[in-house]
């Protein structure tokens, strides 16, 4: 996550929002951030800071960034239990639990201002319309309709949902760190199955369209997102690609991500699943290192099986880690080189091509 991305949407939210002597008077924005938000409150403070330096905008305008905690509710007990060392389970009775309260948020929770006057609060960034009279002097509440600053993403990400899903398209989310074999799977997957459905394929990368490039070698249709050096795709990027690729009868689009398992973590593409590549030369510690991306996968495909005999990588260990933070993710293992749990890998997404196809 580009902390200077994040302060940027926070003053964007606020322009629009207040006026110029309102802008004058805020002393203090107070941000909530979860712990699962993929982002450092120092980097974020010293974003703002930076900020400061460069805009007349805010200069005595002090950031407050709260870091919220990981916690679960337990449907089988009933009880709410804080989350720690990234096992997923109910402190109470045991059971595994992805049922969360609180650990995702990157809002804006409450502005404050040096003097009190008075604000059309129906106008001011989602805010609650229950108000106390209990606030400090000049300040406004945001509990209960604060503005997630990841929400311009997520209303186009529901767009792209919405537009697959009358056309019956099966849109598979593919994430990984550089290097896992995203591509190759893709090129596999496609000598398997181009034959008996329309594939399409939105690759993502900094720079050069080389993997677009193999991938249409092998058959099947491509397009290369080139992000400039964004370590990550929005979706945003993903709609402008779909307005340029017919996608007419396509009964599954792949979006293959940038590689990287923090920042993709945190941006809805509007996908009905995400998958997440973990290649065994990587090492089996990924999943608690990066827990945000497990959570929020329903399938971790363990990718370079062949080496598996050559490096110091258990199986066992990172499926046992992975379903600690998501205790119902799927697990195949693969080679795309010699061809090992590919069959698998065609067969799970060939039953939710179906799946999407009965959705009324």
């Amino acid at each position: 996550m580009h902390e200077m991305s994040i302060i940027q949407q926070v003053v964007n939210s606020l322009n629009s929002e207040l006026s110029a002597e309102e802008k004058y008077q805020v002393s203090n924005i107070i941000l909530h951030l979860g712990e699962l938000s993929n982002v450092q409150p120092i980097l974020l403070e010293n974003a703002f800071k930076a900020y400061q330096e460069a805009s007349a905008d805010y200069v005595h305008t002090r950031l407050t960034v709260l870091q919220i905690p990981v916690v679960i509710h337990c449907d089988q007990c009933g009880e709410d239990s804080r989350v720690k060392q990234y096992v997923f389970k109910c402190n109470n009775c045991g059971k595994p639990s992805t049922n969360l309260i609180s650990g995702e948020e990157l809002l804006i929770h409450k502005i404050e201002f040096f003097d009190p006057f008075k604000l059309q609060l129906k106008n001011m960034i989602q805010l609650s319309q229950q108000r106390t009279s209990k606030n400090k002097r000049g300040t406004i509440n945001c509990d209960n309709t604060t503005r997630h600053l990841l929400q311009a993403n997520d209303f186009v990400a529901e767009a792209i949902r919405n537009k697959m899903l009358q056309s019956k398209t099966l849109v598979i989310n593919i994430v990984s760190s550089a290097g896992s074999g995203k591509t190759t799977l893709m090129i596999e997957t496609g000598k398997r199955l181009k034959e008996k459905y329309s594939i399409k394929v939105l690759v993502g990368d900094l720079e050069t369209e080389r993997d677009a490039d193999r991938i249409k070698a092998a058959g099947v249709d491509a397009l290369q997102i080139v992000t400039g050096g964004i370590c990550h795709l929005e979706a945003q990027m993903v709609w402008q690609a779909m307005e340029t690729m017919d996608l007419t009868g396509t009964d599954l689009l792949f979006i293959e991500n940038v590689g990287n398992l923090v920042c993709p973590a945190s941006f809805d593409l509007g996908e009905d699943y995400r998958v997440t590549l973990i290649a065994s030369t990587e090492g089996d510690d990924k999943p608690k290192k990066y827990p945000r991306m497990f959570l929020t996968s329903e399938l971790m495909i363990v990718s370079k099986a062949d080496l598996l005999p050559y490096v110091p990588f258990s199986v066992e260990e990172v499926t046992k880690d992975a379903r600690d933070i998501n205790h119902e993710l799927e697990v195949i293992t693969i080679s795309s080189i010699k061809g090992d749990g590919i069959e698998e890998w065609c067969q799970w997404l060939e039953e939710r091509i179906a799946l999407k196809r009965q959705i009324v």
